[in-house]
C-alpha cells in the first residue's frame, strides 16, 4: 500500500491491465500491475466529478466499503495525479518518461481532472528531463501543460532541426491528444518563411550582376553560382524537403568565392560576406511560437473586431511585452491565432504609428 496522505479515509485500488497478453481467446487480459493508495475521499471527489459520482454510487450500494477499485488505468499515471491532487508530490514522481505526459492528459479527460493542476509538476519535470528530448515529443506536453519556454524551444527546434514537414510525435496510442492543426500550420509557415528569407538573400548578388553592363559579369555570375552549387545545398528547392534547415545553413558556412583580380568595381561584391549574413539572419530569425501571444490573439469575445482592438492595445510596445519568454516580431507574427487579415491590419497600423512618430506625420487608422 502507498500512503498519499496519512489521514486518508479511502483505499483506492488501481489495477493496470496488460492488453497484449490474454490467457485464452475471449478472456480478460492479465493484471500487469496493481497498487493500493490511501487517499482523502474529500479531495478525490472535489477534484473529479466522475470519481465523485462513482464513489457515491459505490457508497449507496449494498457492498459499500471504504475501498474503491479502478481498473484499466496505469498505476504510475494515477499515482502522479493523486500526489498532485493531494499536494503531496514526491521527487520520485518526476522519474517518468515522456510518454507519461499523454497518459496524464488522457486521465484528465477521463475523470474530468483540472489539467492546470499539473502545470507546476510539469515545469519541474521539464527542468529535470526536458533537455535532450526529441522536440517533436515535447510539442504537445509543453502546449497542454502551458510551459512557455518549453513550447518556444520545441517549436523552434522542429523548424530548424526537422526534415520536410515539421510536426509532432506521439509515443502512445492516445491519438486524440495532439496540437490544434492551426499551430502545426503556423510552425510550417515559419519554416517556409526561412526558405524565402535565405533564398532572397542568396539571390541578391545575382540580381546585381544581371543588370551589369561590363564584360566580366557572365564570368562573375558563373563563379558565384558555381561556388553556391559546391556547397551541395544550391539550389535550395531540391534539398529543402530532404535536409534539416540547420544542416543547410551549416553547409552554406563552407561557401567561399573571390572574383578574379581583373573584375570591375561593379562585380566585385563581398560574396562570402553576403552568404555569411544570409546564414546568420536565417538562424536568428525565428525564436519559436509564444503561448502568451497565441492566447491573447485567440478569439474570445465573439466579436472579431473587439478581439482585434484588445490585441492591438497589448502590442503597442515590444513584441514580447507581457510574455513569459523573450522573442521578436516573427514569433509574434506566427503566433497570431486570429484571422490573417486582422493580423496584417494590426501590423500596418503599428508601422504607420511608428512612421508618424518618426516623421511627425498625422496618424490615420485603417
Amino acid at each position: 500500500m502507498k500512503t498519499i496522505v496519512v489521514a486518508g479515509d479511502l483505499l483506492l485500488k488501481v489495477k493496470e491491465w496488460d492488453y497484449s497478453v490474454r490467457l485464452a481467446p475471449g478472456q480478460a487480459p492479465i493484471i500487469l500491475q496493481e497498487e493500493d493508495f490511501l487517499v482523502s475521499k474529500d479531495l478525490v471527489t472535489q477534484s473529479s466529478r466522475v470519481l465523485h459520482m462513482q464513489l457515491d454510487y459505490h457508497q449507496n450500494s449494498s457492498h459499500a466499503k471504504e475501498v474503491f477499485t479502478i481498473e484499466e488505468d496505469r498505476v504510475k499515471t494515477m499515482d502522479i495525479w493523486l500526489q498532485v491532487i493531494h499536494k503531496a508530490v514526491t521527487p520520485e514522481s518526476y522519474s517518468t518518461p515522456i510518454n507519461e505526459m499523454w497518459e496524464l492528459a488522457a486521465k484528465s479527460d477521463k475523470y474530468e481532472l483540472d489539467v492546470t493542476k499539473l502545470y507546476d509538476w510539469f515545469r519541474v519535470w521539464y527542468s529535470k528531463h526536458g533537455k535532450g528530448q526529441d522536440a517533436r515529443h515535447l510539442l504537445f506536453p509543453s502546449w497542454r501543460y502551458n510551459h512557455a519556454k518549453g513550447f518556444l524551444d520545441a517549436t523552434r527546434a522542429v523548424v530548424y532541426f526537422s526534415k520536410g514537414h515539421a510536426g509532432e510525435k506521439n509515443p502512445t496510442e492516445h491519438y486524440q491528444h495532439h496540437l490544434p492543426p492551426r499551430i502545426v500550420q503556423q510552425i510550417n509557415a515559419a519554416k517556409g518563411r526561412l526558405r524565402t528569407i535565405l533564398h532572397s538573400a542568396l539571390f541578391k548578388p545575382v540580381e546585381r550582376l544581371l543588370i551589369a553592363s561590363c564584360k566580366c559579369k557572365a564570368e562573375t555570375l558563373f563563379g558565384y553560382i558555381k561556388a553556391l552549387h559546391d556547397t551541395k545545398v544550391w539550389p535550395l528547392d531540391p534539398v529543402w524537403p530532404k535536409m534539416q534547415v540547420d544542416d543547410i545553413l551549416d553547409s552554406l558556412e563552407g561557401f567561399f568565392y573571390k572574383p578574379a583580380v581583373s573584375t570591375c568595381s561593379w562585380c566585385i561584391q563581398g560574396y562570402t560576406r553576403v552568404v555569411e549574413d544570409a546564414v546568420r539572419n536565417t538562424r536568428k530569425y525565428f525564436d519559436g511560437l509564444c503561448l502568451d501571444c497565441m492566447d491573447r490573439s485567440k478569439p474570445k469575445t465573439g466579436d472579431e473586431d473587439t478581439d482585434y482592438w484588445q490585441h492591438n492595445e497589448l502590442r503597442e510596445g515590444e513584441w514580447d511585452s507581457g510574455c513569459r519568454v523573450s522573442h521578436g516580431e516573427p514569433t509574434w507574427y506566427f503566433s497570431f491565432m486570429g484571422r490573417k487579415e486582422k493580423r496584417d491590419l494590426l501590423l500596418k497600423n503599428l508601422r504607420q504609428k511608428r512612421r508618424a512618430r518618426f516623421f511627425g506625420d498625422e496618424y490615420i487608422s485603417s
